[in-house]
């Protein structure tokens, strides 16, 4: 993996569409760990409750929204495009659809948003196996066990950031092989007790308005933060190209 430090932040310099296919070949003898960063992740970092030390554990690490890989960008990453998580699990399925019996785990939401998660999946690739857990008060131990029992191919820890690459990194000895990718919201889209932004709104790049825009009340301080936080990062990346 083509991995650079920009201000602190680790980053793989390469498109996760043509390497996710790939990695998850690997996920019956490894454990592949796939993290997309946002604005929330930018936050976490910026305000040291997510260390670069953690993000290293990553297997791989890509831009999930626009202003992100706009200044991976500019910091000098040439291959680094945003790739929205809930495009980057469907691309990755797309891919795969020839195997239609995966085993898939859902970690994350509250219970009726992990349970609505797995009818949601169940409709759209029936020959799966899901398993699904409430992402709040988990019983760590229940869950480890469950999971090596299980086995899935594909997990997706929907706990929110730093919250699911914490728990990945502290247990990760004790989780099975598979493919798991953080996720954040993505379980509340599959349950559809959230959409996403019409399509003319995520050609614009303006994904992020609707989601402030149709829920204020959530987002207001995050995107106000890591607007902040952007720009910020932009200026320390201005100033240190020009010192060079």
């Amino acid at each position: 993996m083509n991995r650079k430090i920009v201000l602190g932040i680790p980053f793989d310099d390469v498109s996760p569409i043509e390497v996710m296919p790939v990695m998850f070949k690997r996920r019956f003898t490894d454990k592949v760990v796939v993290v997309g960063i946002h604005i929330t992740t930018i936050n976490a970092f910026m305000n040291e409750t997510l260390t670069a030390t953690e993000l290293e554990e990553a297997t791989l690490i890509f831009a999930d929204g626009y202003s992100v890989s706009a200044l991976m960008r500019y910091g000098g990453l040439r291959n680094c495009v945003r790739v929205a998580t809930t495009d980057l699990i469907q691309k990755l399925l797309d891919s795969q659809m020839l195997n239609a019996n995966f085993k898939i785990a859902l970690i994350g939401g509250d219970v009726i948003t992990s349970e609505s998660a797995k009818v949601e999946w169940l409709k759209l690739r029936p020959l799966d196996e899901v398993m699904s857990v409430q992402g709040f008060n988990i019983d760590i131990p229940a869950l480890l066990s469950d999971l090596n029992v299980f086995k899935p191919d594909l997990i997706l820890v929907g706990m929110g950031m730093p919250l699911e690459l914490k728990f990945l990194n502290q247990y990760r000895d004790q989780l099975p092989n598979g493919f798991y990718v953080t996720c954040g919201g993505y379980l509340r889209l599959l349950a559809k007790m959230e959409s996403r932004s019409p399509t003319l709104l995520q050609n614009l790049r303006l994904e992020w308005l609707y989601r402030w825009v149709t829920d204020p009340k959530r987002t207001t301080k995050r995107y106000v933060m890591g607007l902040y936080n952007i720009a910020l990062l932009l200026l320390l990346t201005k100033c240190k190209r020009s010192r060079n």
